[in-house]
C-alpha cells in the first residue's frame, strides 16, 4: 500500500473546486450584475447594486461560504473595493467561526 505524498507544490497545482452551491450563488450574482449592466447601459451603479442584492443571506454554514465566494468574485468585478471586500470576508469568517463545528451540526440533524 502506497501513501500519497503531498507538498505545497502539488497542493497548489491541484485546485479544489468550490462546492456546487457556491458556484450557483456566484452565478446568480454574476447574472444579476449582467442584467443590471444591461438595464443601466454604462451605469455601473445599477450593476453593482444588482450584484449586492443577489448575494446570499447568512442562514447557515453553506450560505456563509457562498457569501465569501460572491465577495471574492465581486472584488474581481470591482463591485467591492479591496477594503470593503476584506471587511465583508472578515465578517463572514467571524460568523463562520461562531457556528458549532460541522460534526455537531450533522449529528443533531
Amino acid at each position: 500500500m502506497s501513501i500519497p505524498l503531498y507538498n505545497s507544490a502539488t497542493e497548489a497545482a491541484t485546485p479544489h473546486p468550490p462546492p456546487h452551491h457556491a458556484i450557483a450563488a456566484v452565478q446568480r450574482c454574476r447574472a444579476a450584475f449582467s442584467q443590471g449592466a444591461a438595464n443601466g447601459g454604462k451605469n455601473r451603479t445599477l450593476a453593482d447594486q444588482a450584484y449586492r442584492e443577489a448575494m446570499p443571506d447568512f442562514t447557515d454554514r453553506a450560505s456563509l461560504q457562498d457569501f465569501i465566494c460572491c465577495v471574492i468574485r465581486g472584488m474581481n468585478l470591482r463591485v467591492f473595493g479591496q477594503k470593503e471586500g476584506s471587511r465583508l470576508i472578515t465578517g463572514a469568517r467571524h460568523a463562520l467561526s461562531a457556528l458549532p463545528p460541522e460534526s455537531v451540526l450533522s449529528s443533531e440533524e
